[in-house]
């Protein structure tokens, strides 16, 4: 269980990850042909030089980086960042586990009900 942690991913290839939980951030580095779940996290999603990914995020704030080829199924409360990035797509969060509202309940993200979500203002 991811509550409450600082997490990082990096350097993977050809990966499928499934964070349960409630990280407090998430910095993800070098990830290329991969599929990343994750739970909400408490404050933010960093990502930094991925390639050719599907990432499945909800956060309070997002900042991806020098990223192409990815497709992004985000809940954020606030406006996403993105830098020198090419290719990159963007839909709402689409994942479900036993206990996540009680996980975005603790993370103090508002349900991701679609009302709250900005994950068109990018």
């Amino acid at each position: 269980n991811a509550v409450g942690k600082d997490l990082t991913l990096s350097q993977l290839d050809g990966c499928l990850v499934k964070i349960f939980g409630t990280p407090s951030t998430l910095h993800m580095d070098r990830i290329s042909d991969s599929k990343i779940f994750c739970g909400p996290v408490a404050t933010s999603v960093f990502l930094d030089n991925c390639s050719n990914c599907s990432f499945v995020l909800a956060g309070q704030q997002l900042r991806i980086h020098s990223t192409t080829d990815c497709h992004f199924f985000i809940h954020v409360s606030s406006r996403a960042i993105i830098e020198d990035c090419s290719r990159v797509g963007f839909a709402p969060y689409r994942w479900n586990y036993t206990g996540i509202e009680e996980d975005f309940a603790k993370s103090g993200l508002p349900p991701f009900d679609g009302n709250e979500s900005r994950w068109n203002c990018v």
